[in-house]
């Protein structure tokens, strides 16, 4: 699960600097299939290897993070970024954002998104023979992350919901211009966070976009 989740957002990586390698859906099953080599050769190598390379997610996570919360506080460089909805924190952002807006979902299926990301609590267990006290070790680990996990999946919620539109066009020129941009139910909206999954808001391209405009 968490392999396919990190496959689609290479792909979408891929496919936004136009690189993809054979398509949308097989680049998925590289990257994937790649993965899971690295992995299994990983674990194949022993259990001290395992605990190595689960340091070193745990460093890039944290990076990850820090990267996502900094970047709200920097706000849009571009006018693309503008334009696919990262706006900088705006009181209106907030109070629209603030309320529930399922688009045909329901607050079940959309806990059913946050929901596997509890999944991973049970690492620890996989690794209790290294533990020096396993009977402390193991429930205080578990419920400290799920803890952990709530409240930084809640606060990136928080922090992106302050500065990123639910919906949005796309637009630059009209950004780049300060005009209106047409409503979402006029056209469709490919952007913003019920849109966007990945919420990307890449640099070089905005550039360039906007010396041509």
């Amino acid at each position: 699960m968490y392999v396919v989740g990190f496959s689609e957002t290479v792909r979408d990586i891929l496919q936004d600097n136009g690189s993809l390698m054979v398509d949308e859906s097989n680049d998925i099953r590289i990257v994937g299939l790649i993965t899971i080599a690295i992995l299994l050769g990983i674990t194949m190598i022993g259990l001290e290897w395992v605990v190595r390379a689960k340091k070193l997610l745990l460093i890039v996570l944290v990076i990850s993070i820090l990267n996502v919360l900094i970047g709200t506080f920097i706000g849009p460089q571009s006018g693309e970024s503008r334009s696919r909805g990262f706006v900088g924190y705006q009181k209106k952002v907030v109070k629209t954002n603030l309320s529930p807006d399922y688009k045909g979902e329901s607050f079940f299926s959309v806990f059913a998104v946050f929901f596997p990301a509890a999944t991973g609590i049970l690492a620890g267990v996989n690794i209790s023979g290294d533990l020096k006290d396993v009977h402390k070790a193991v429930p205080k680990g578990t419920l400290l992350a799920i803890l952990i996990s709530t409240i930084v999946y809640v606060m990136l919620a928080w922090f992106v919901g302050g500065c990123v539109e639910r919906e949005a066009l796309g637009f630059v020129q009209e950004v780049l211009q300060n005009k209106t941009l047409a409503s979402c139910v006029e056209q469709e909206c490919r952007y913003g966070l019920l849109n966007d999954f990945q919420v990307r808001f890449p640099l070089k391209k905005q550039r360039s976009e906007e010396r041509r405009v």
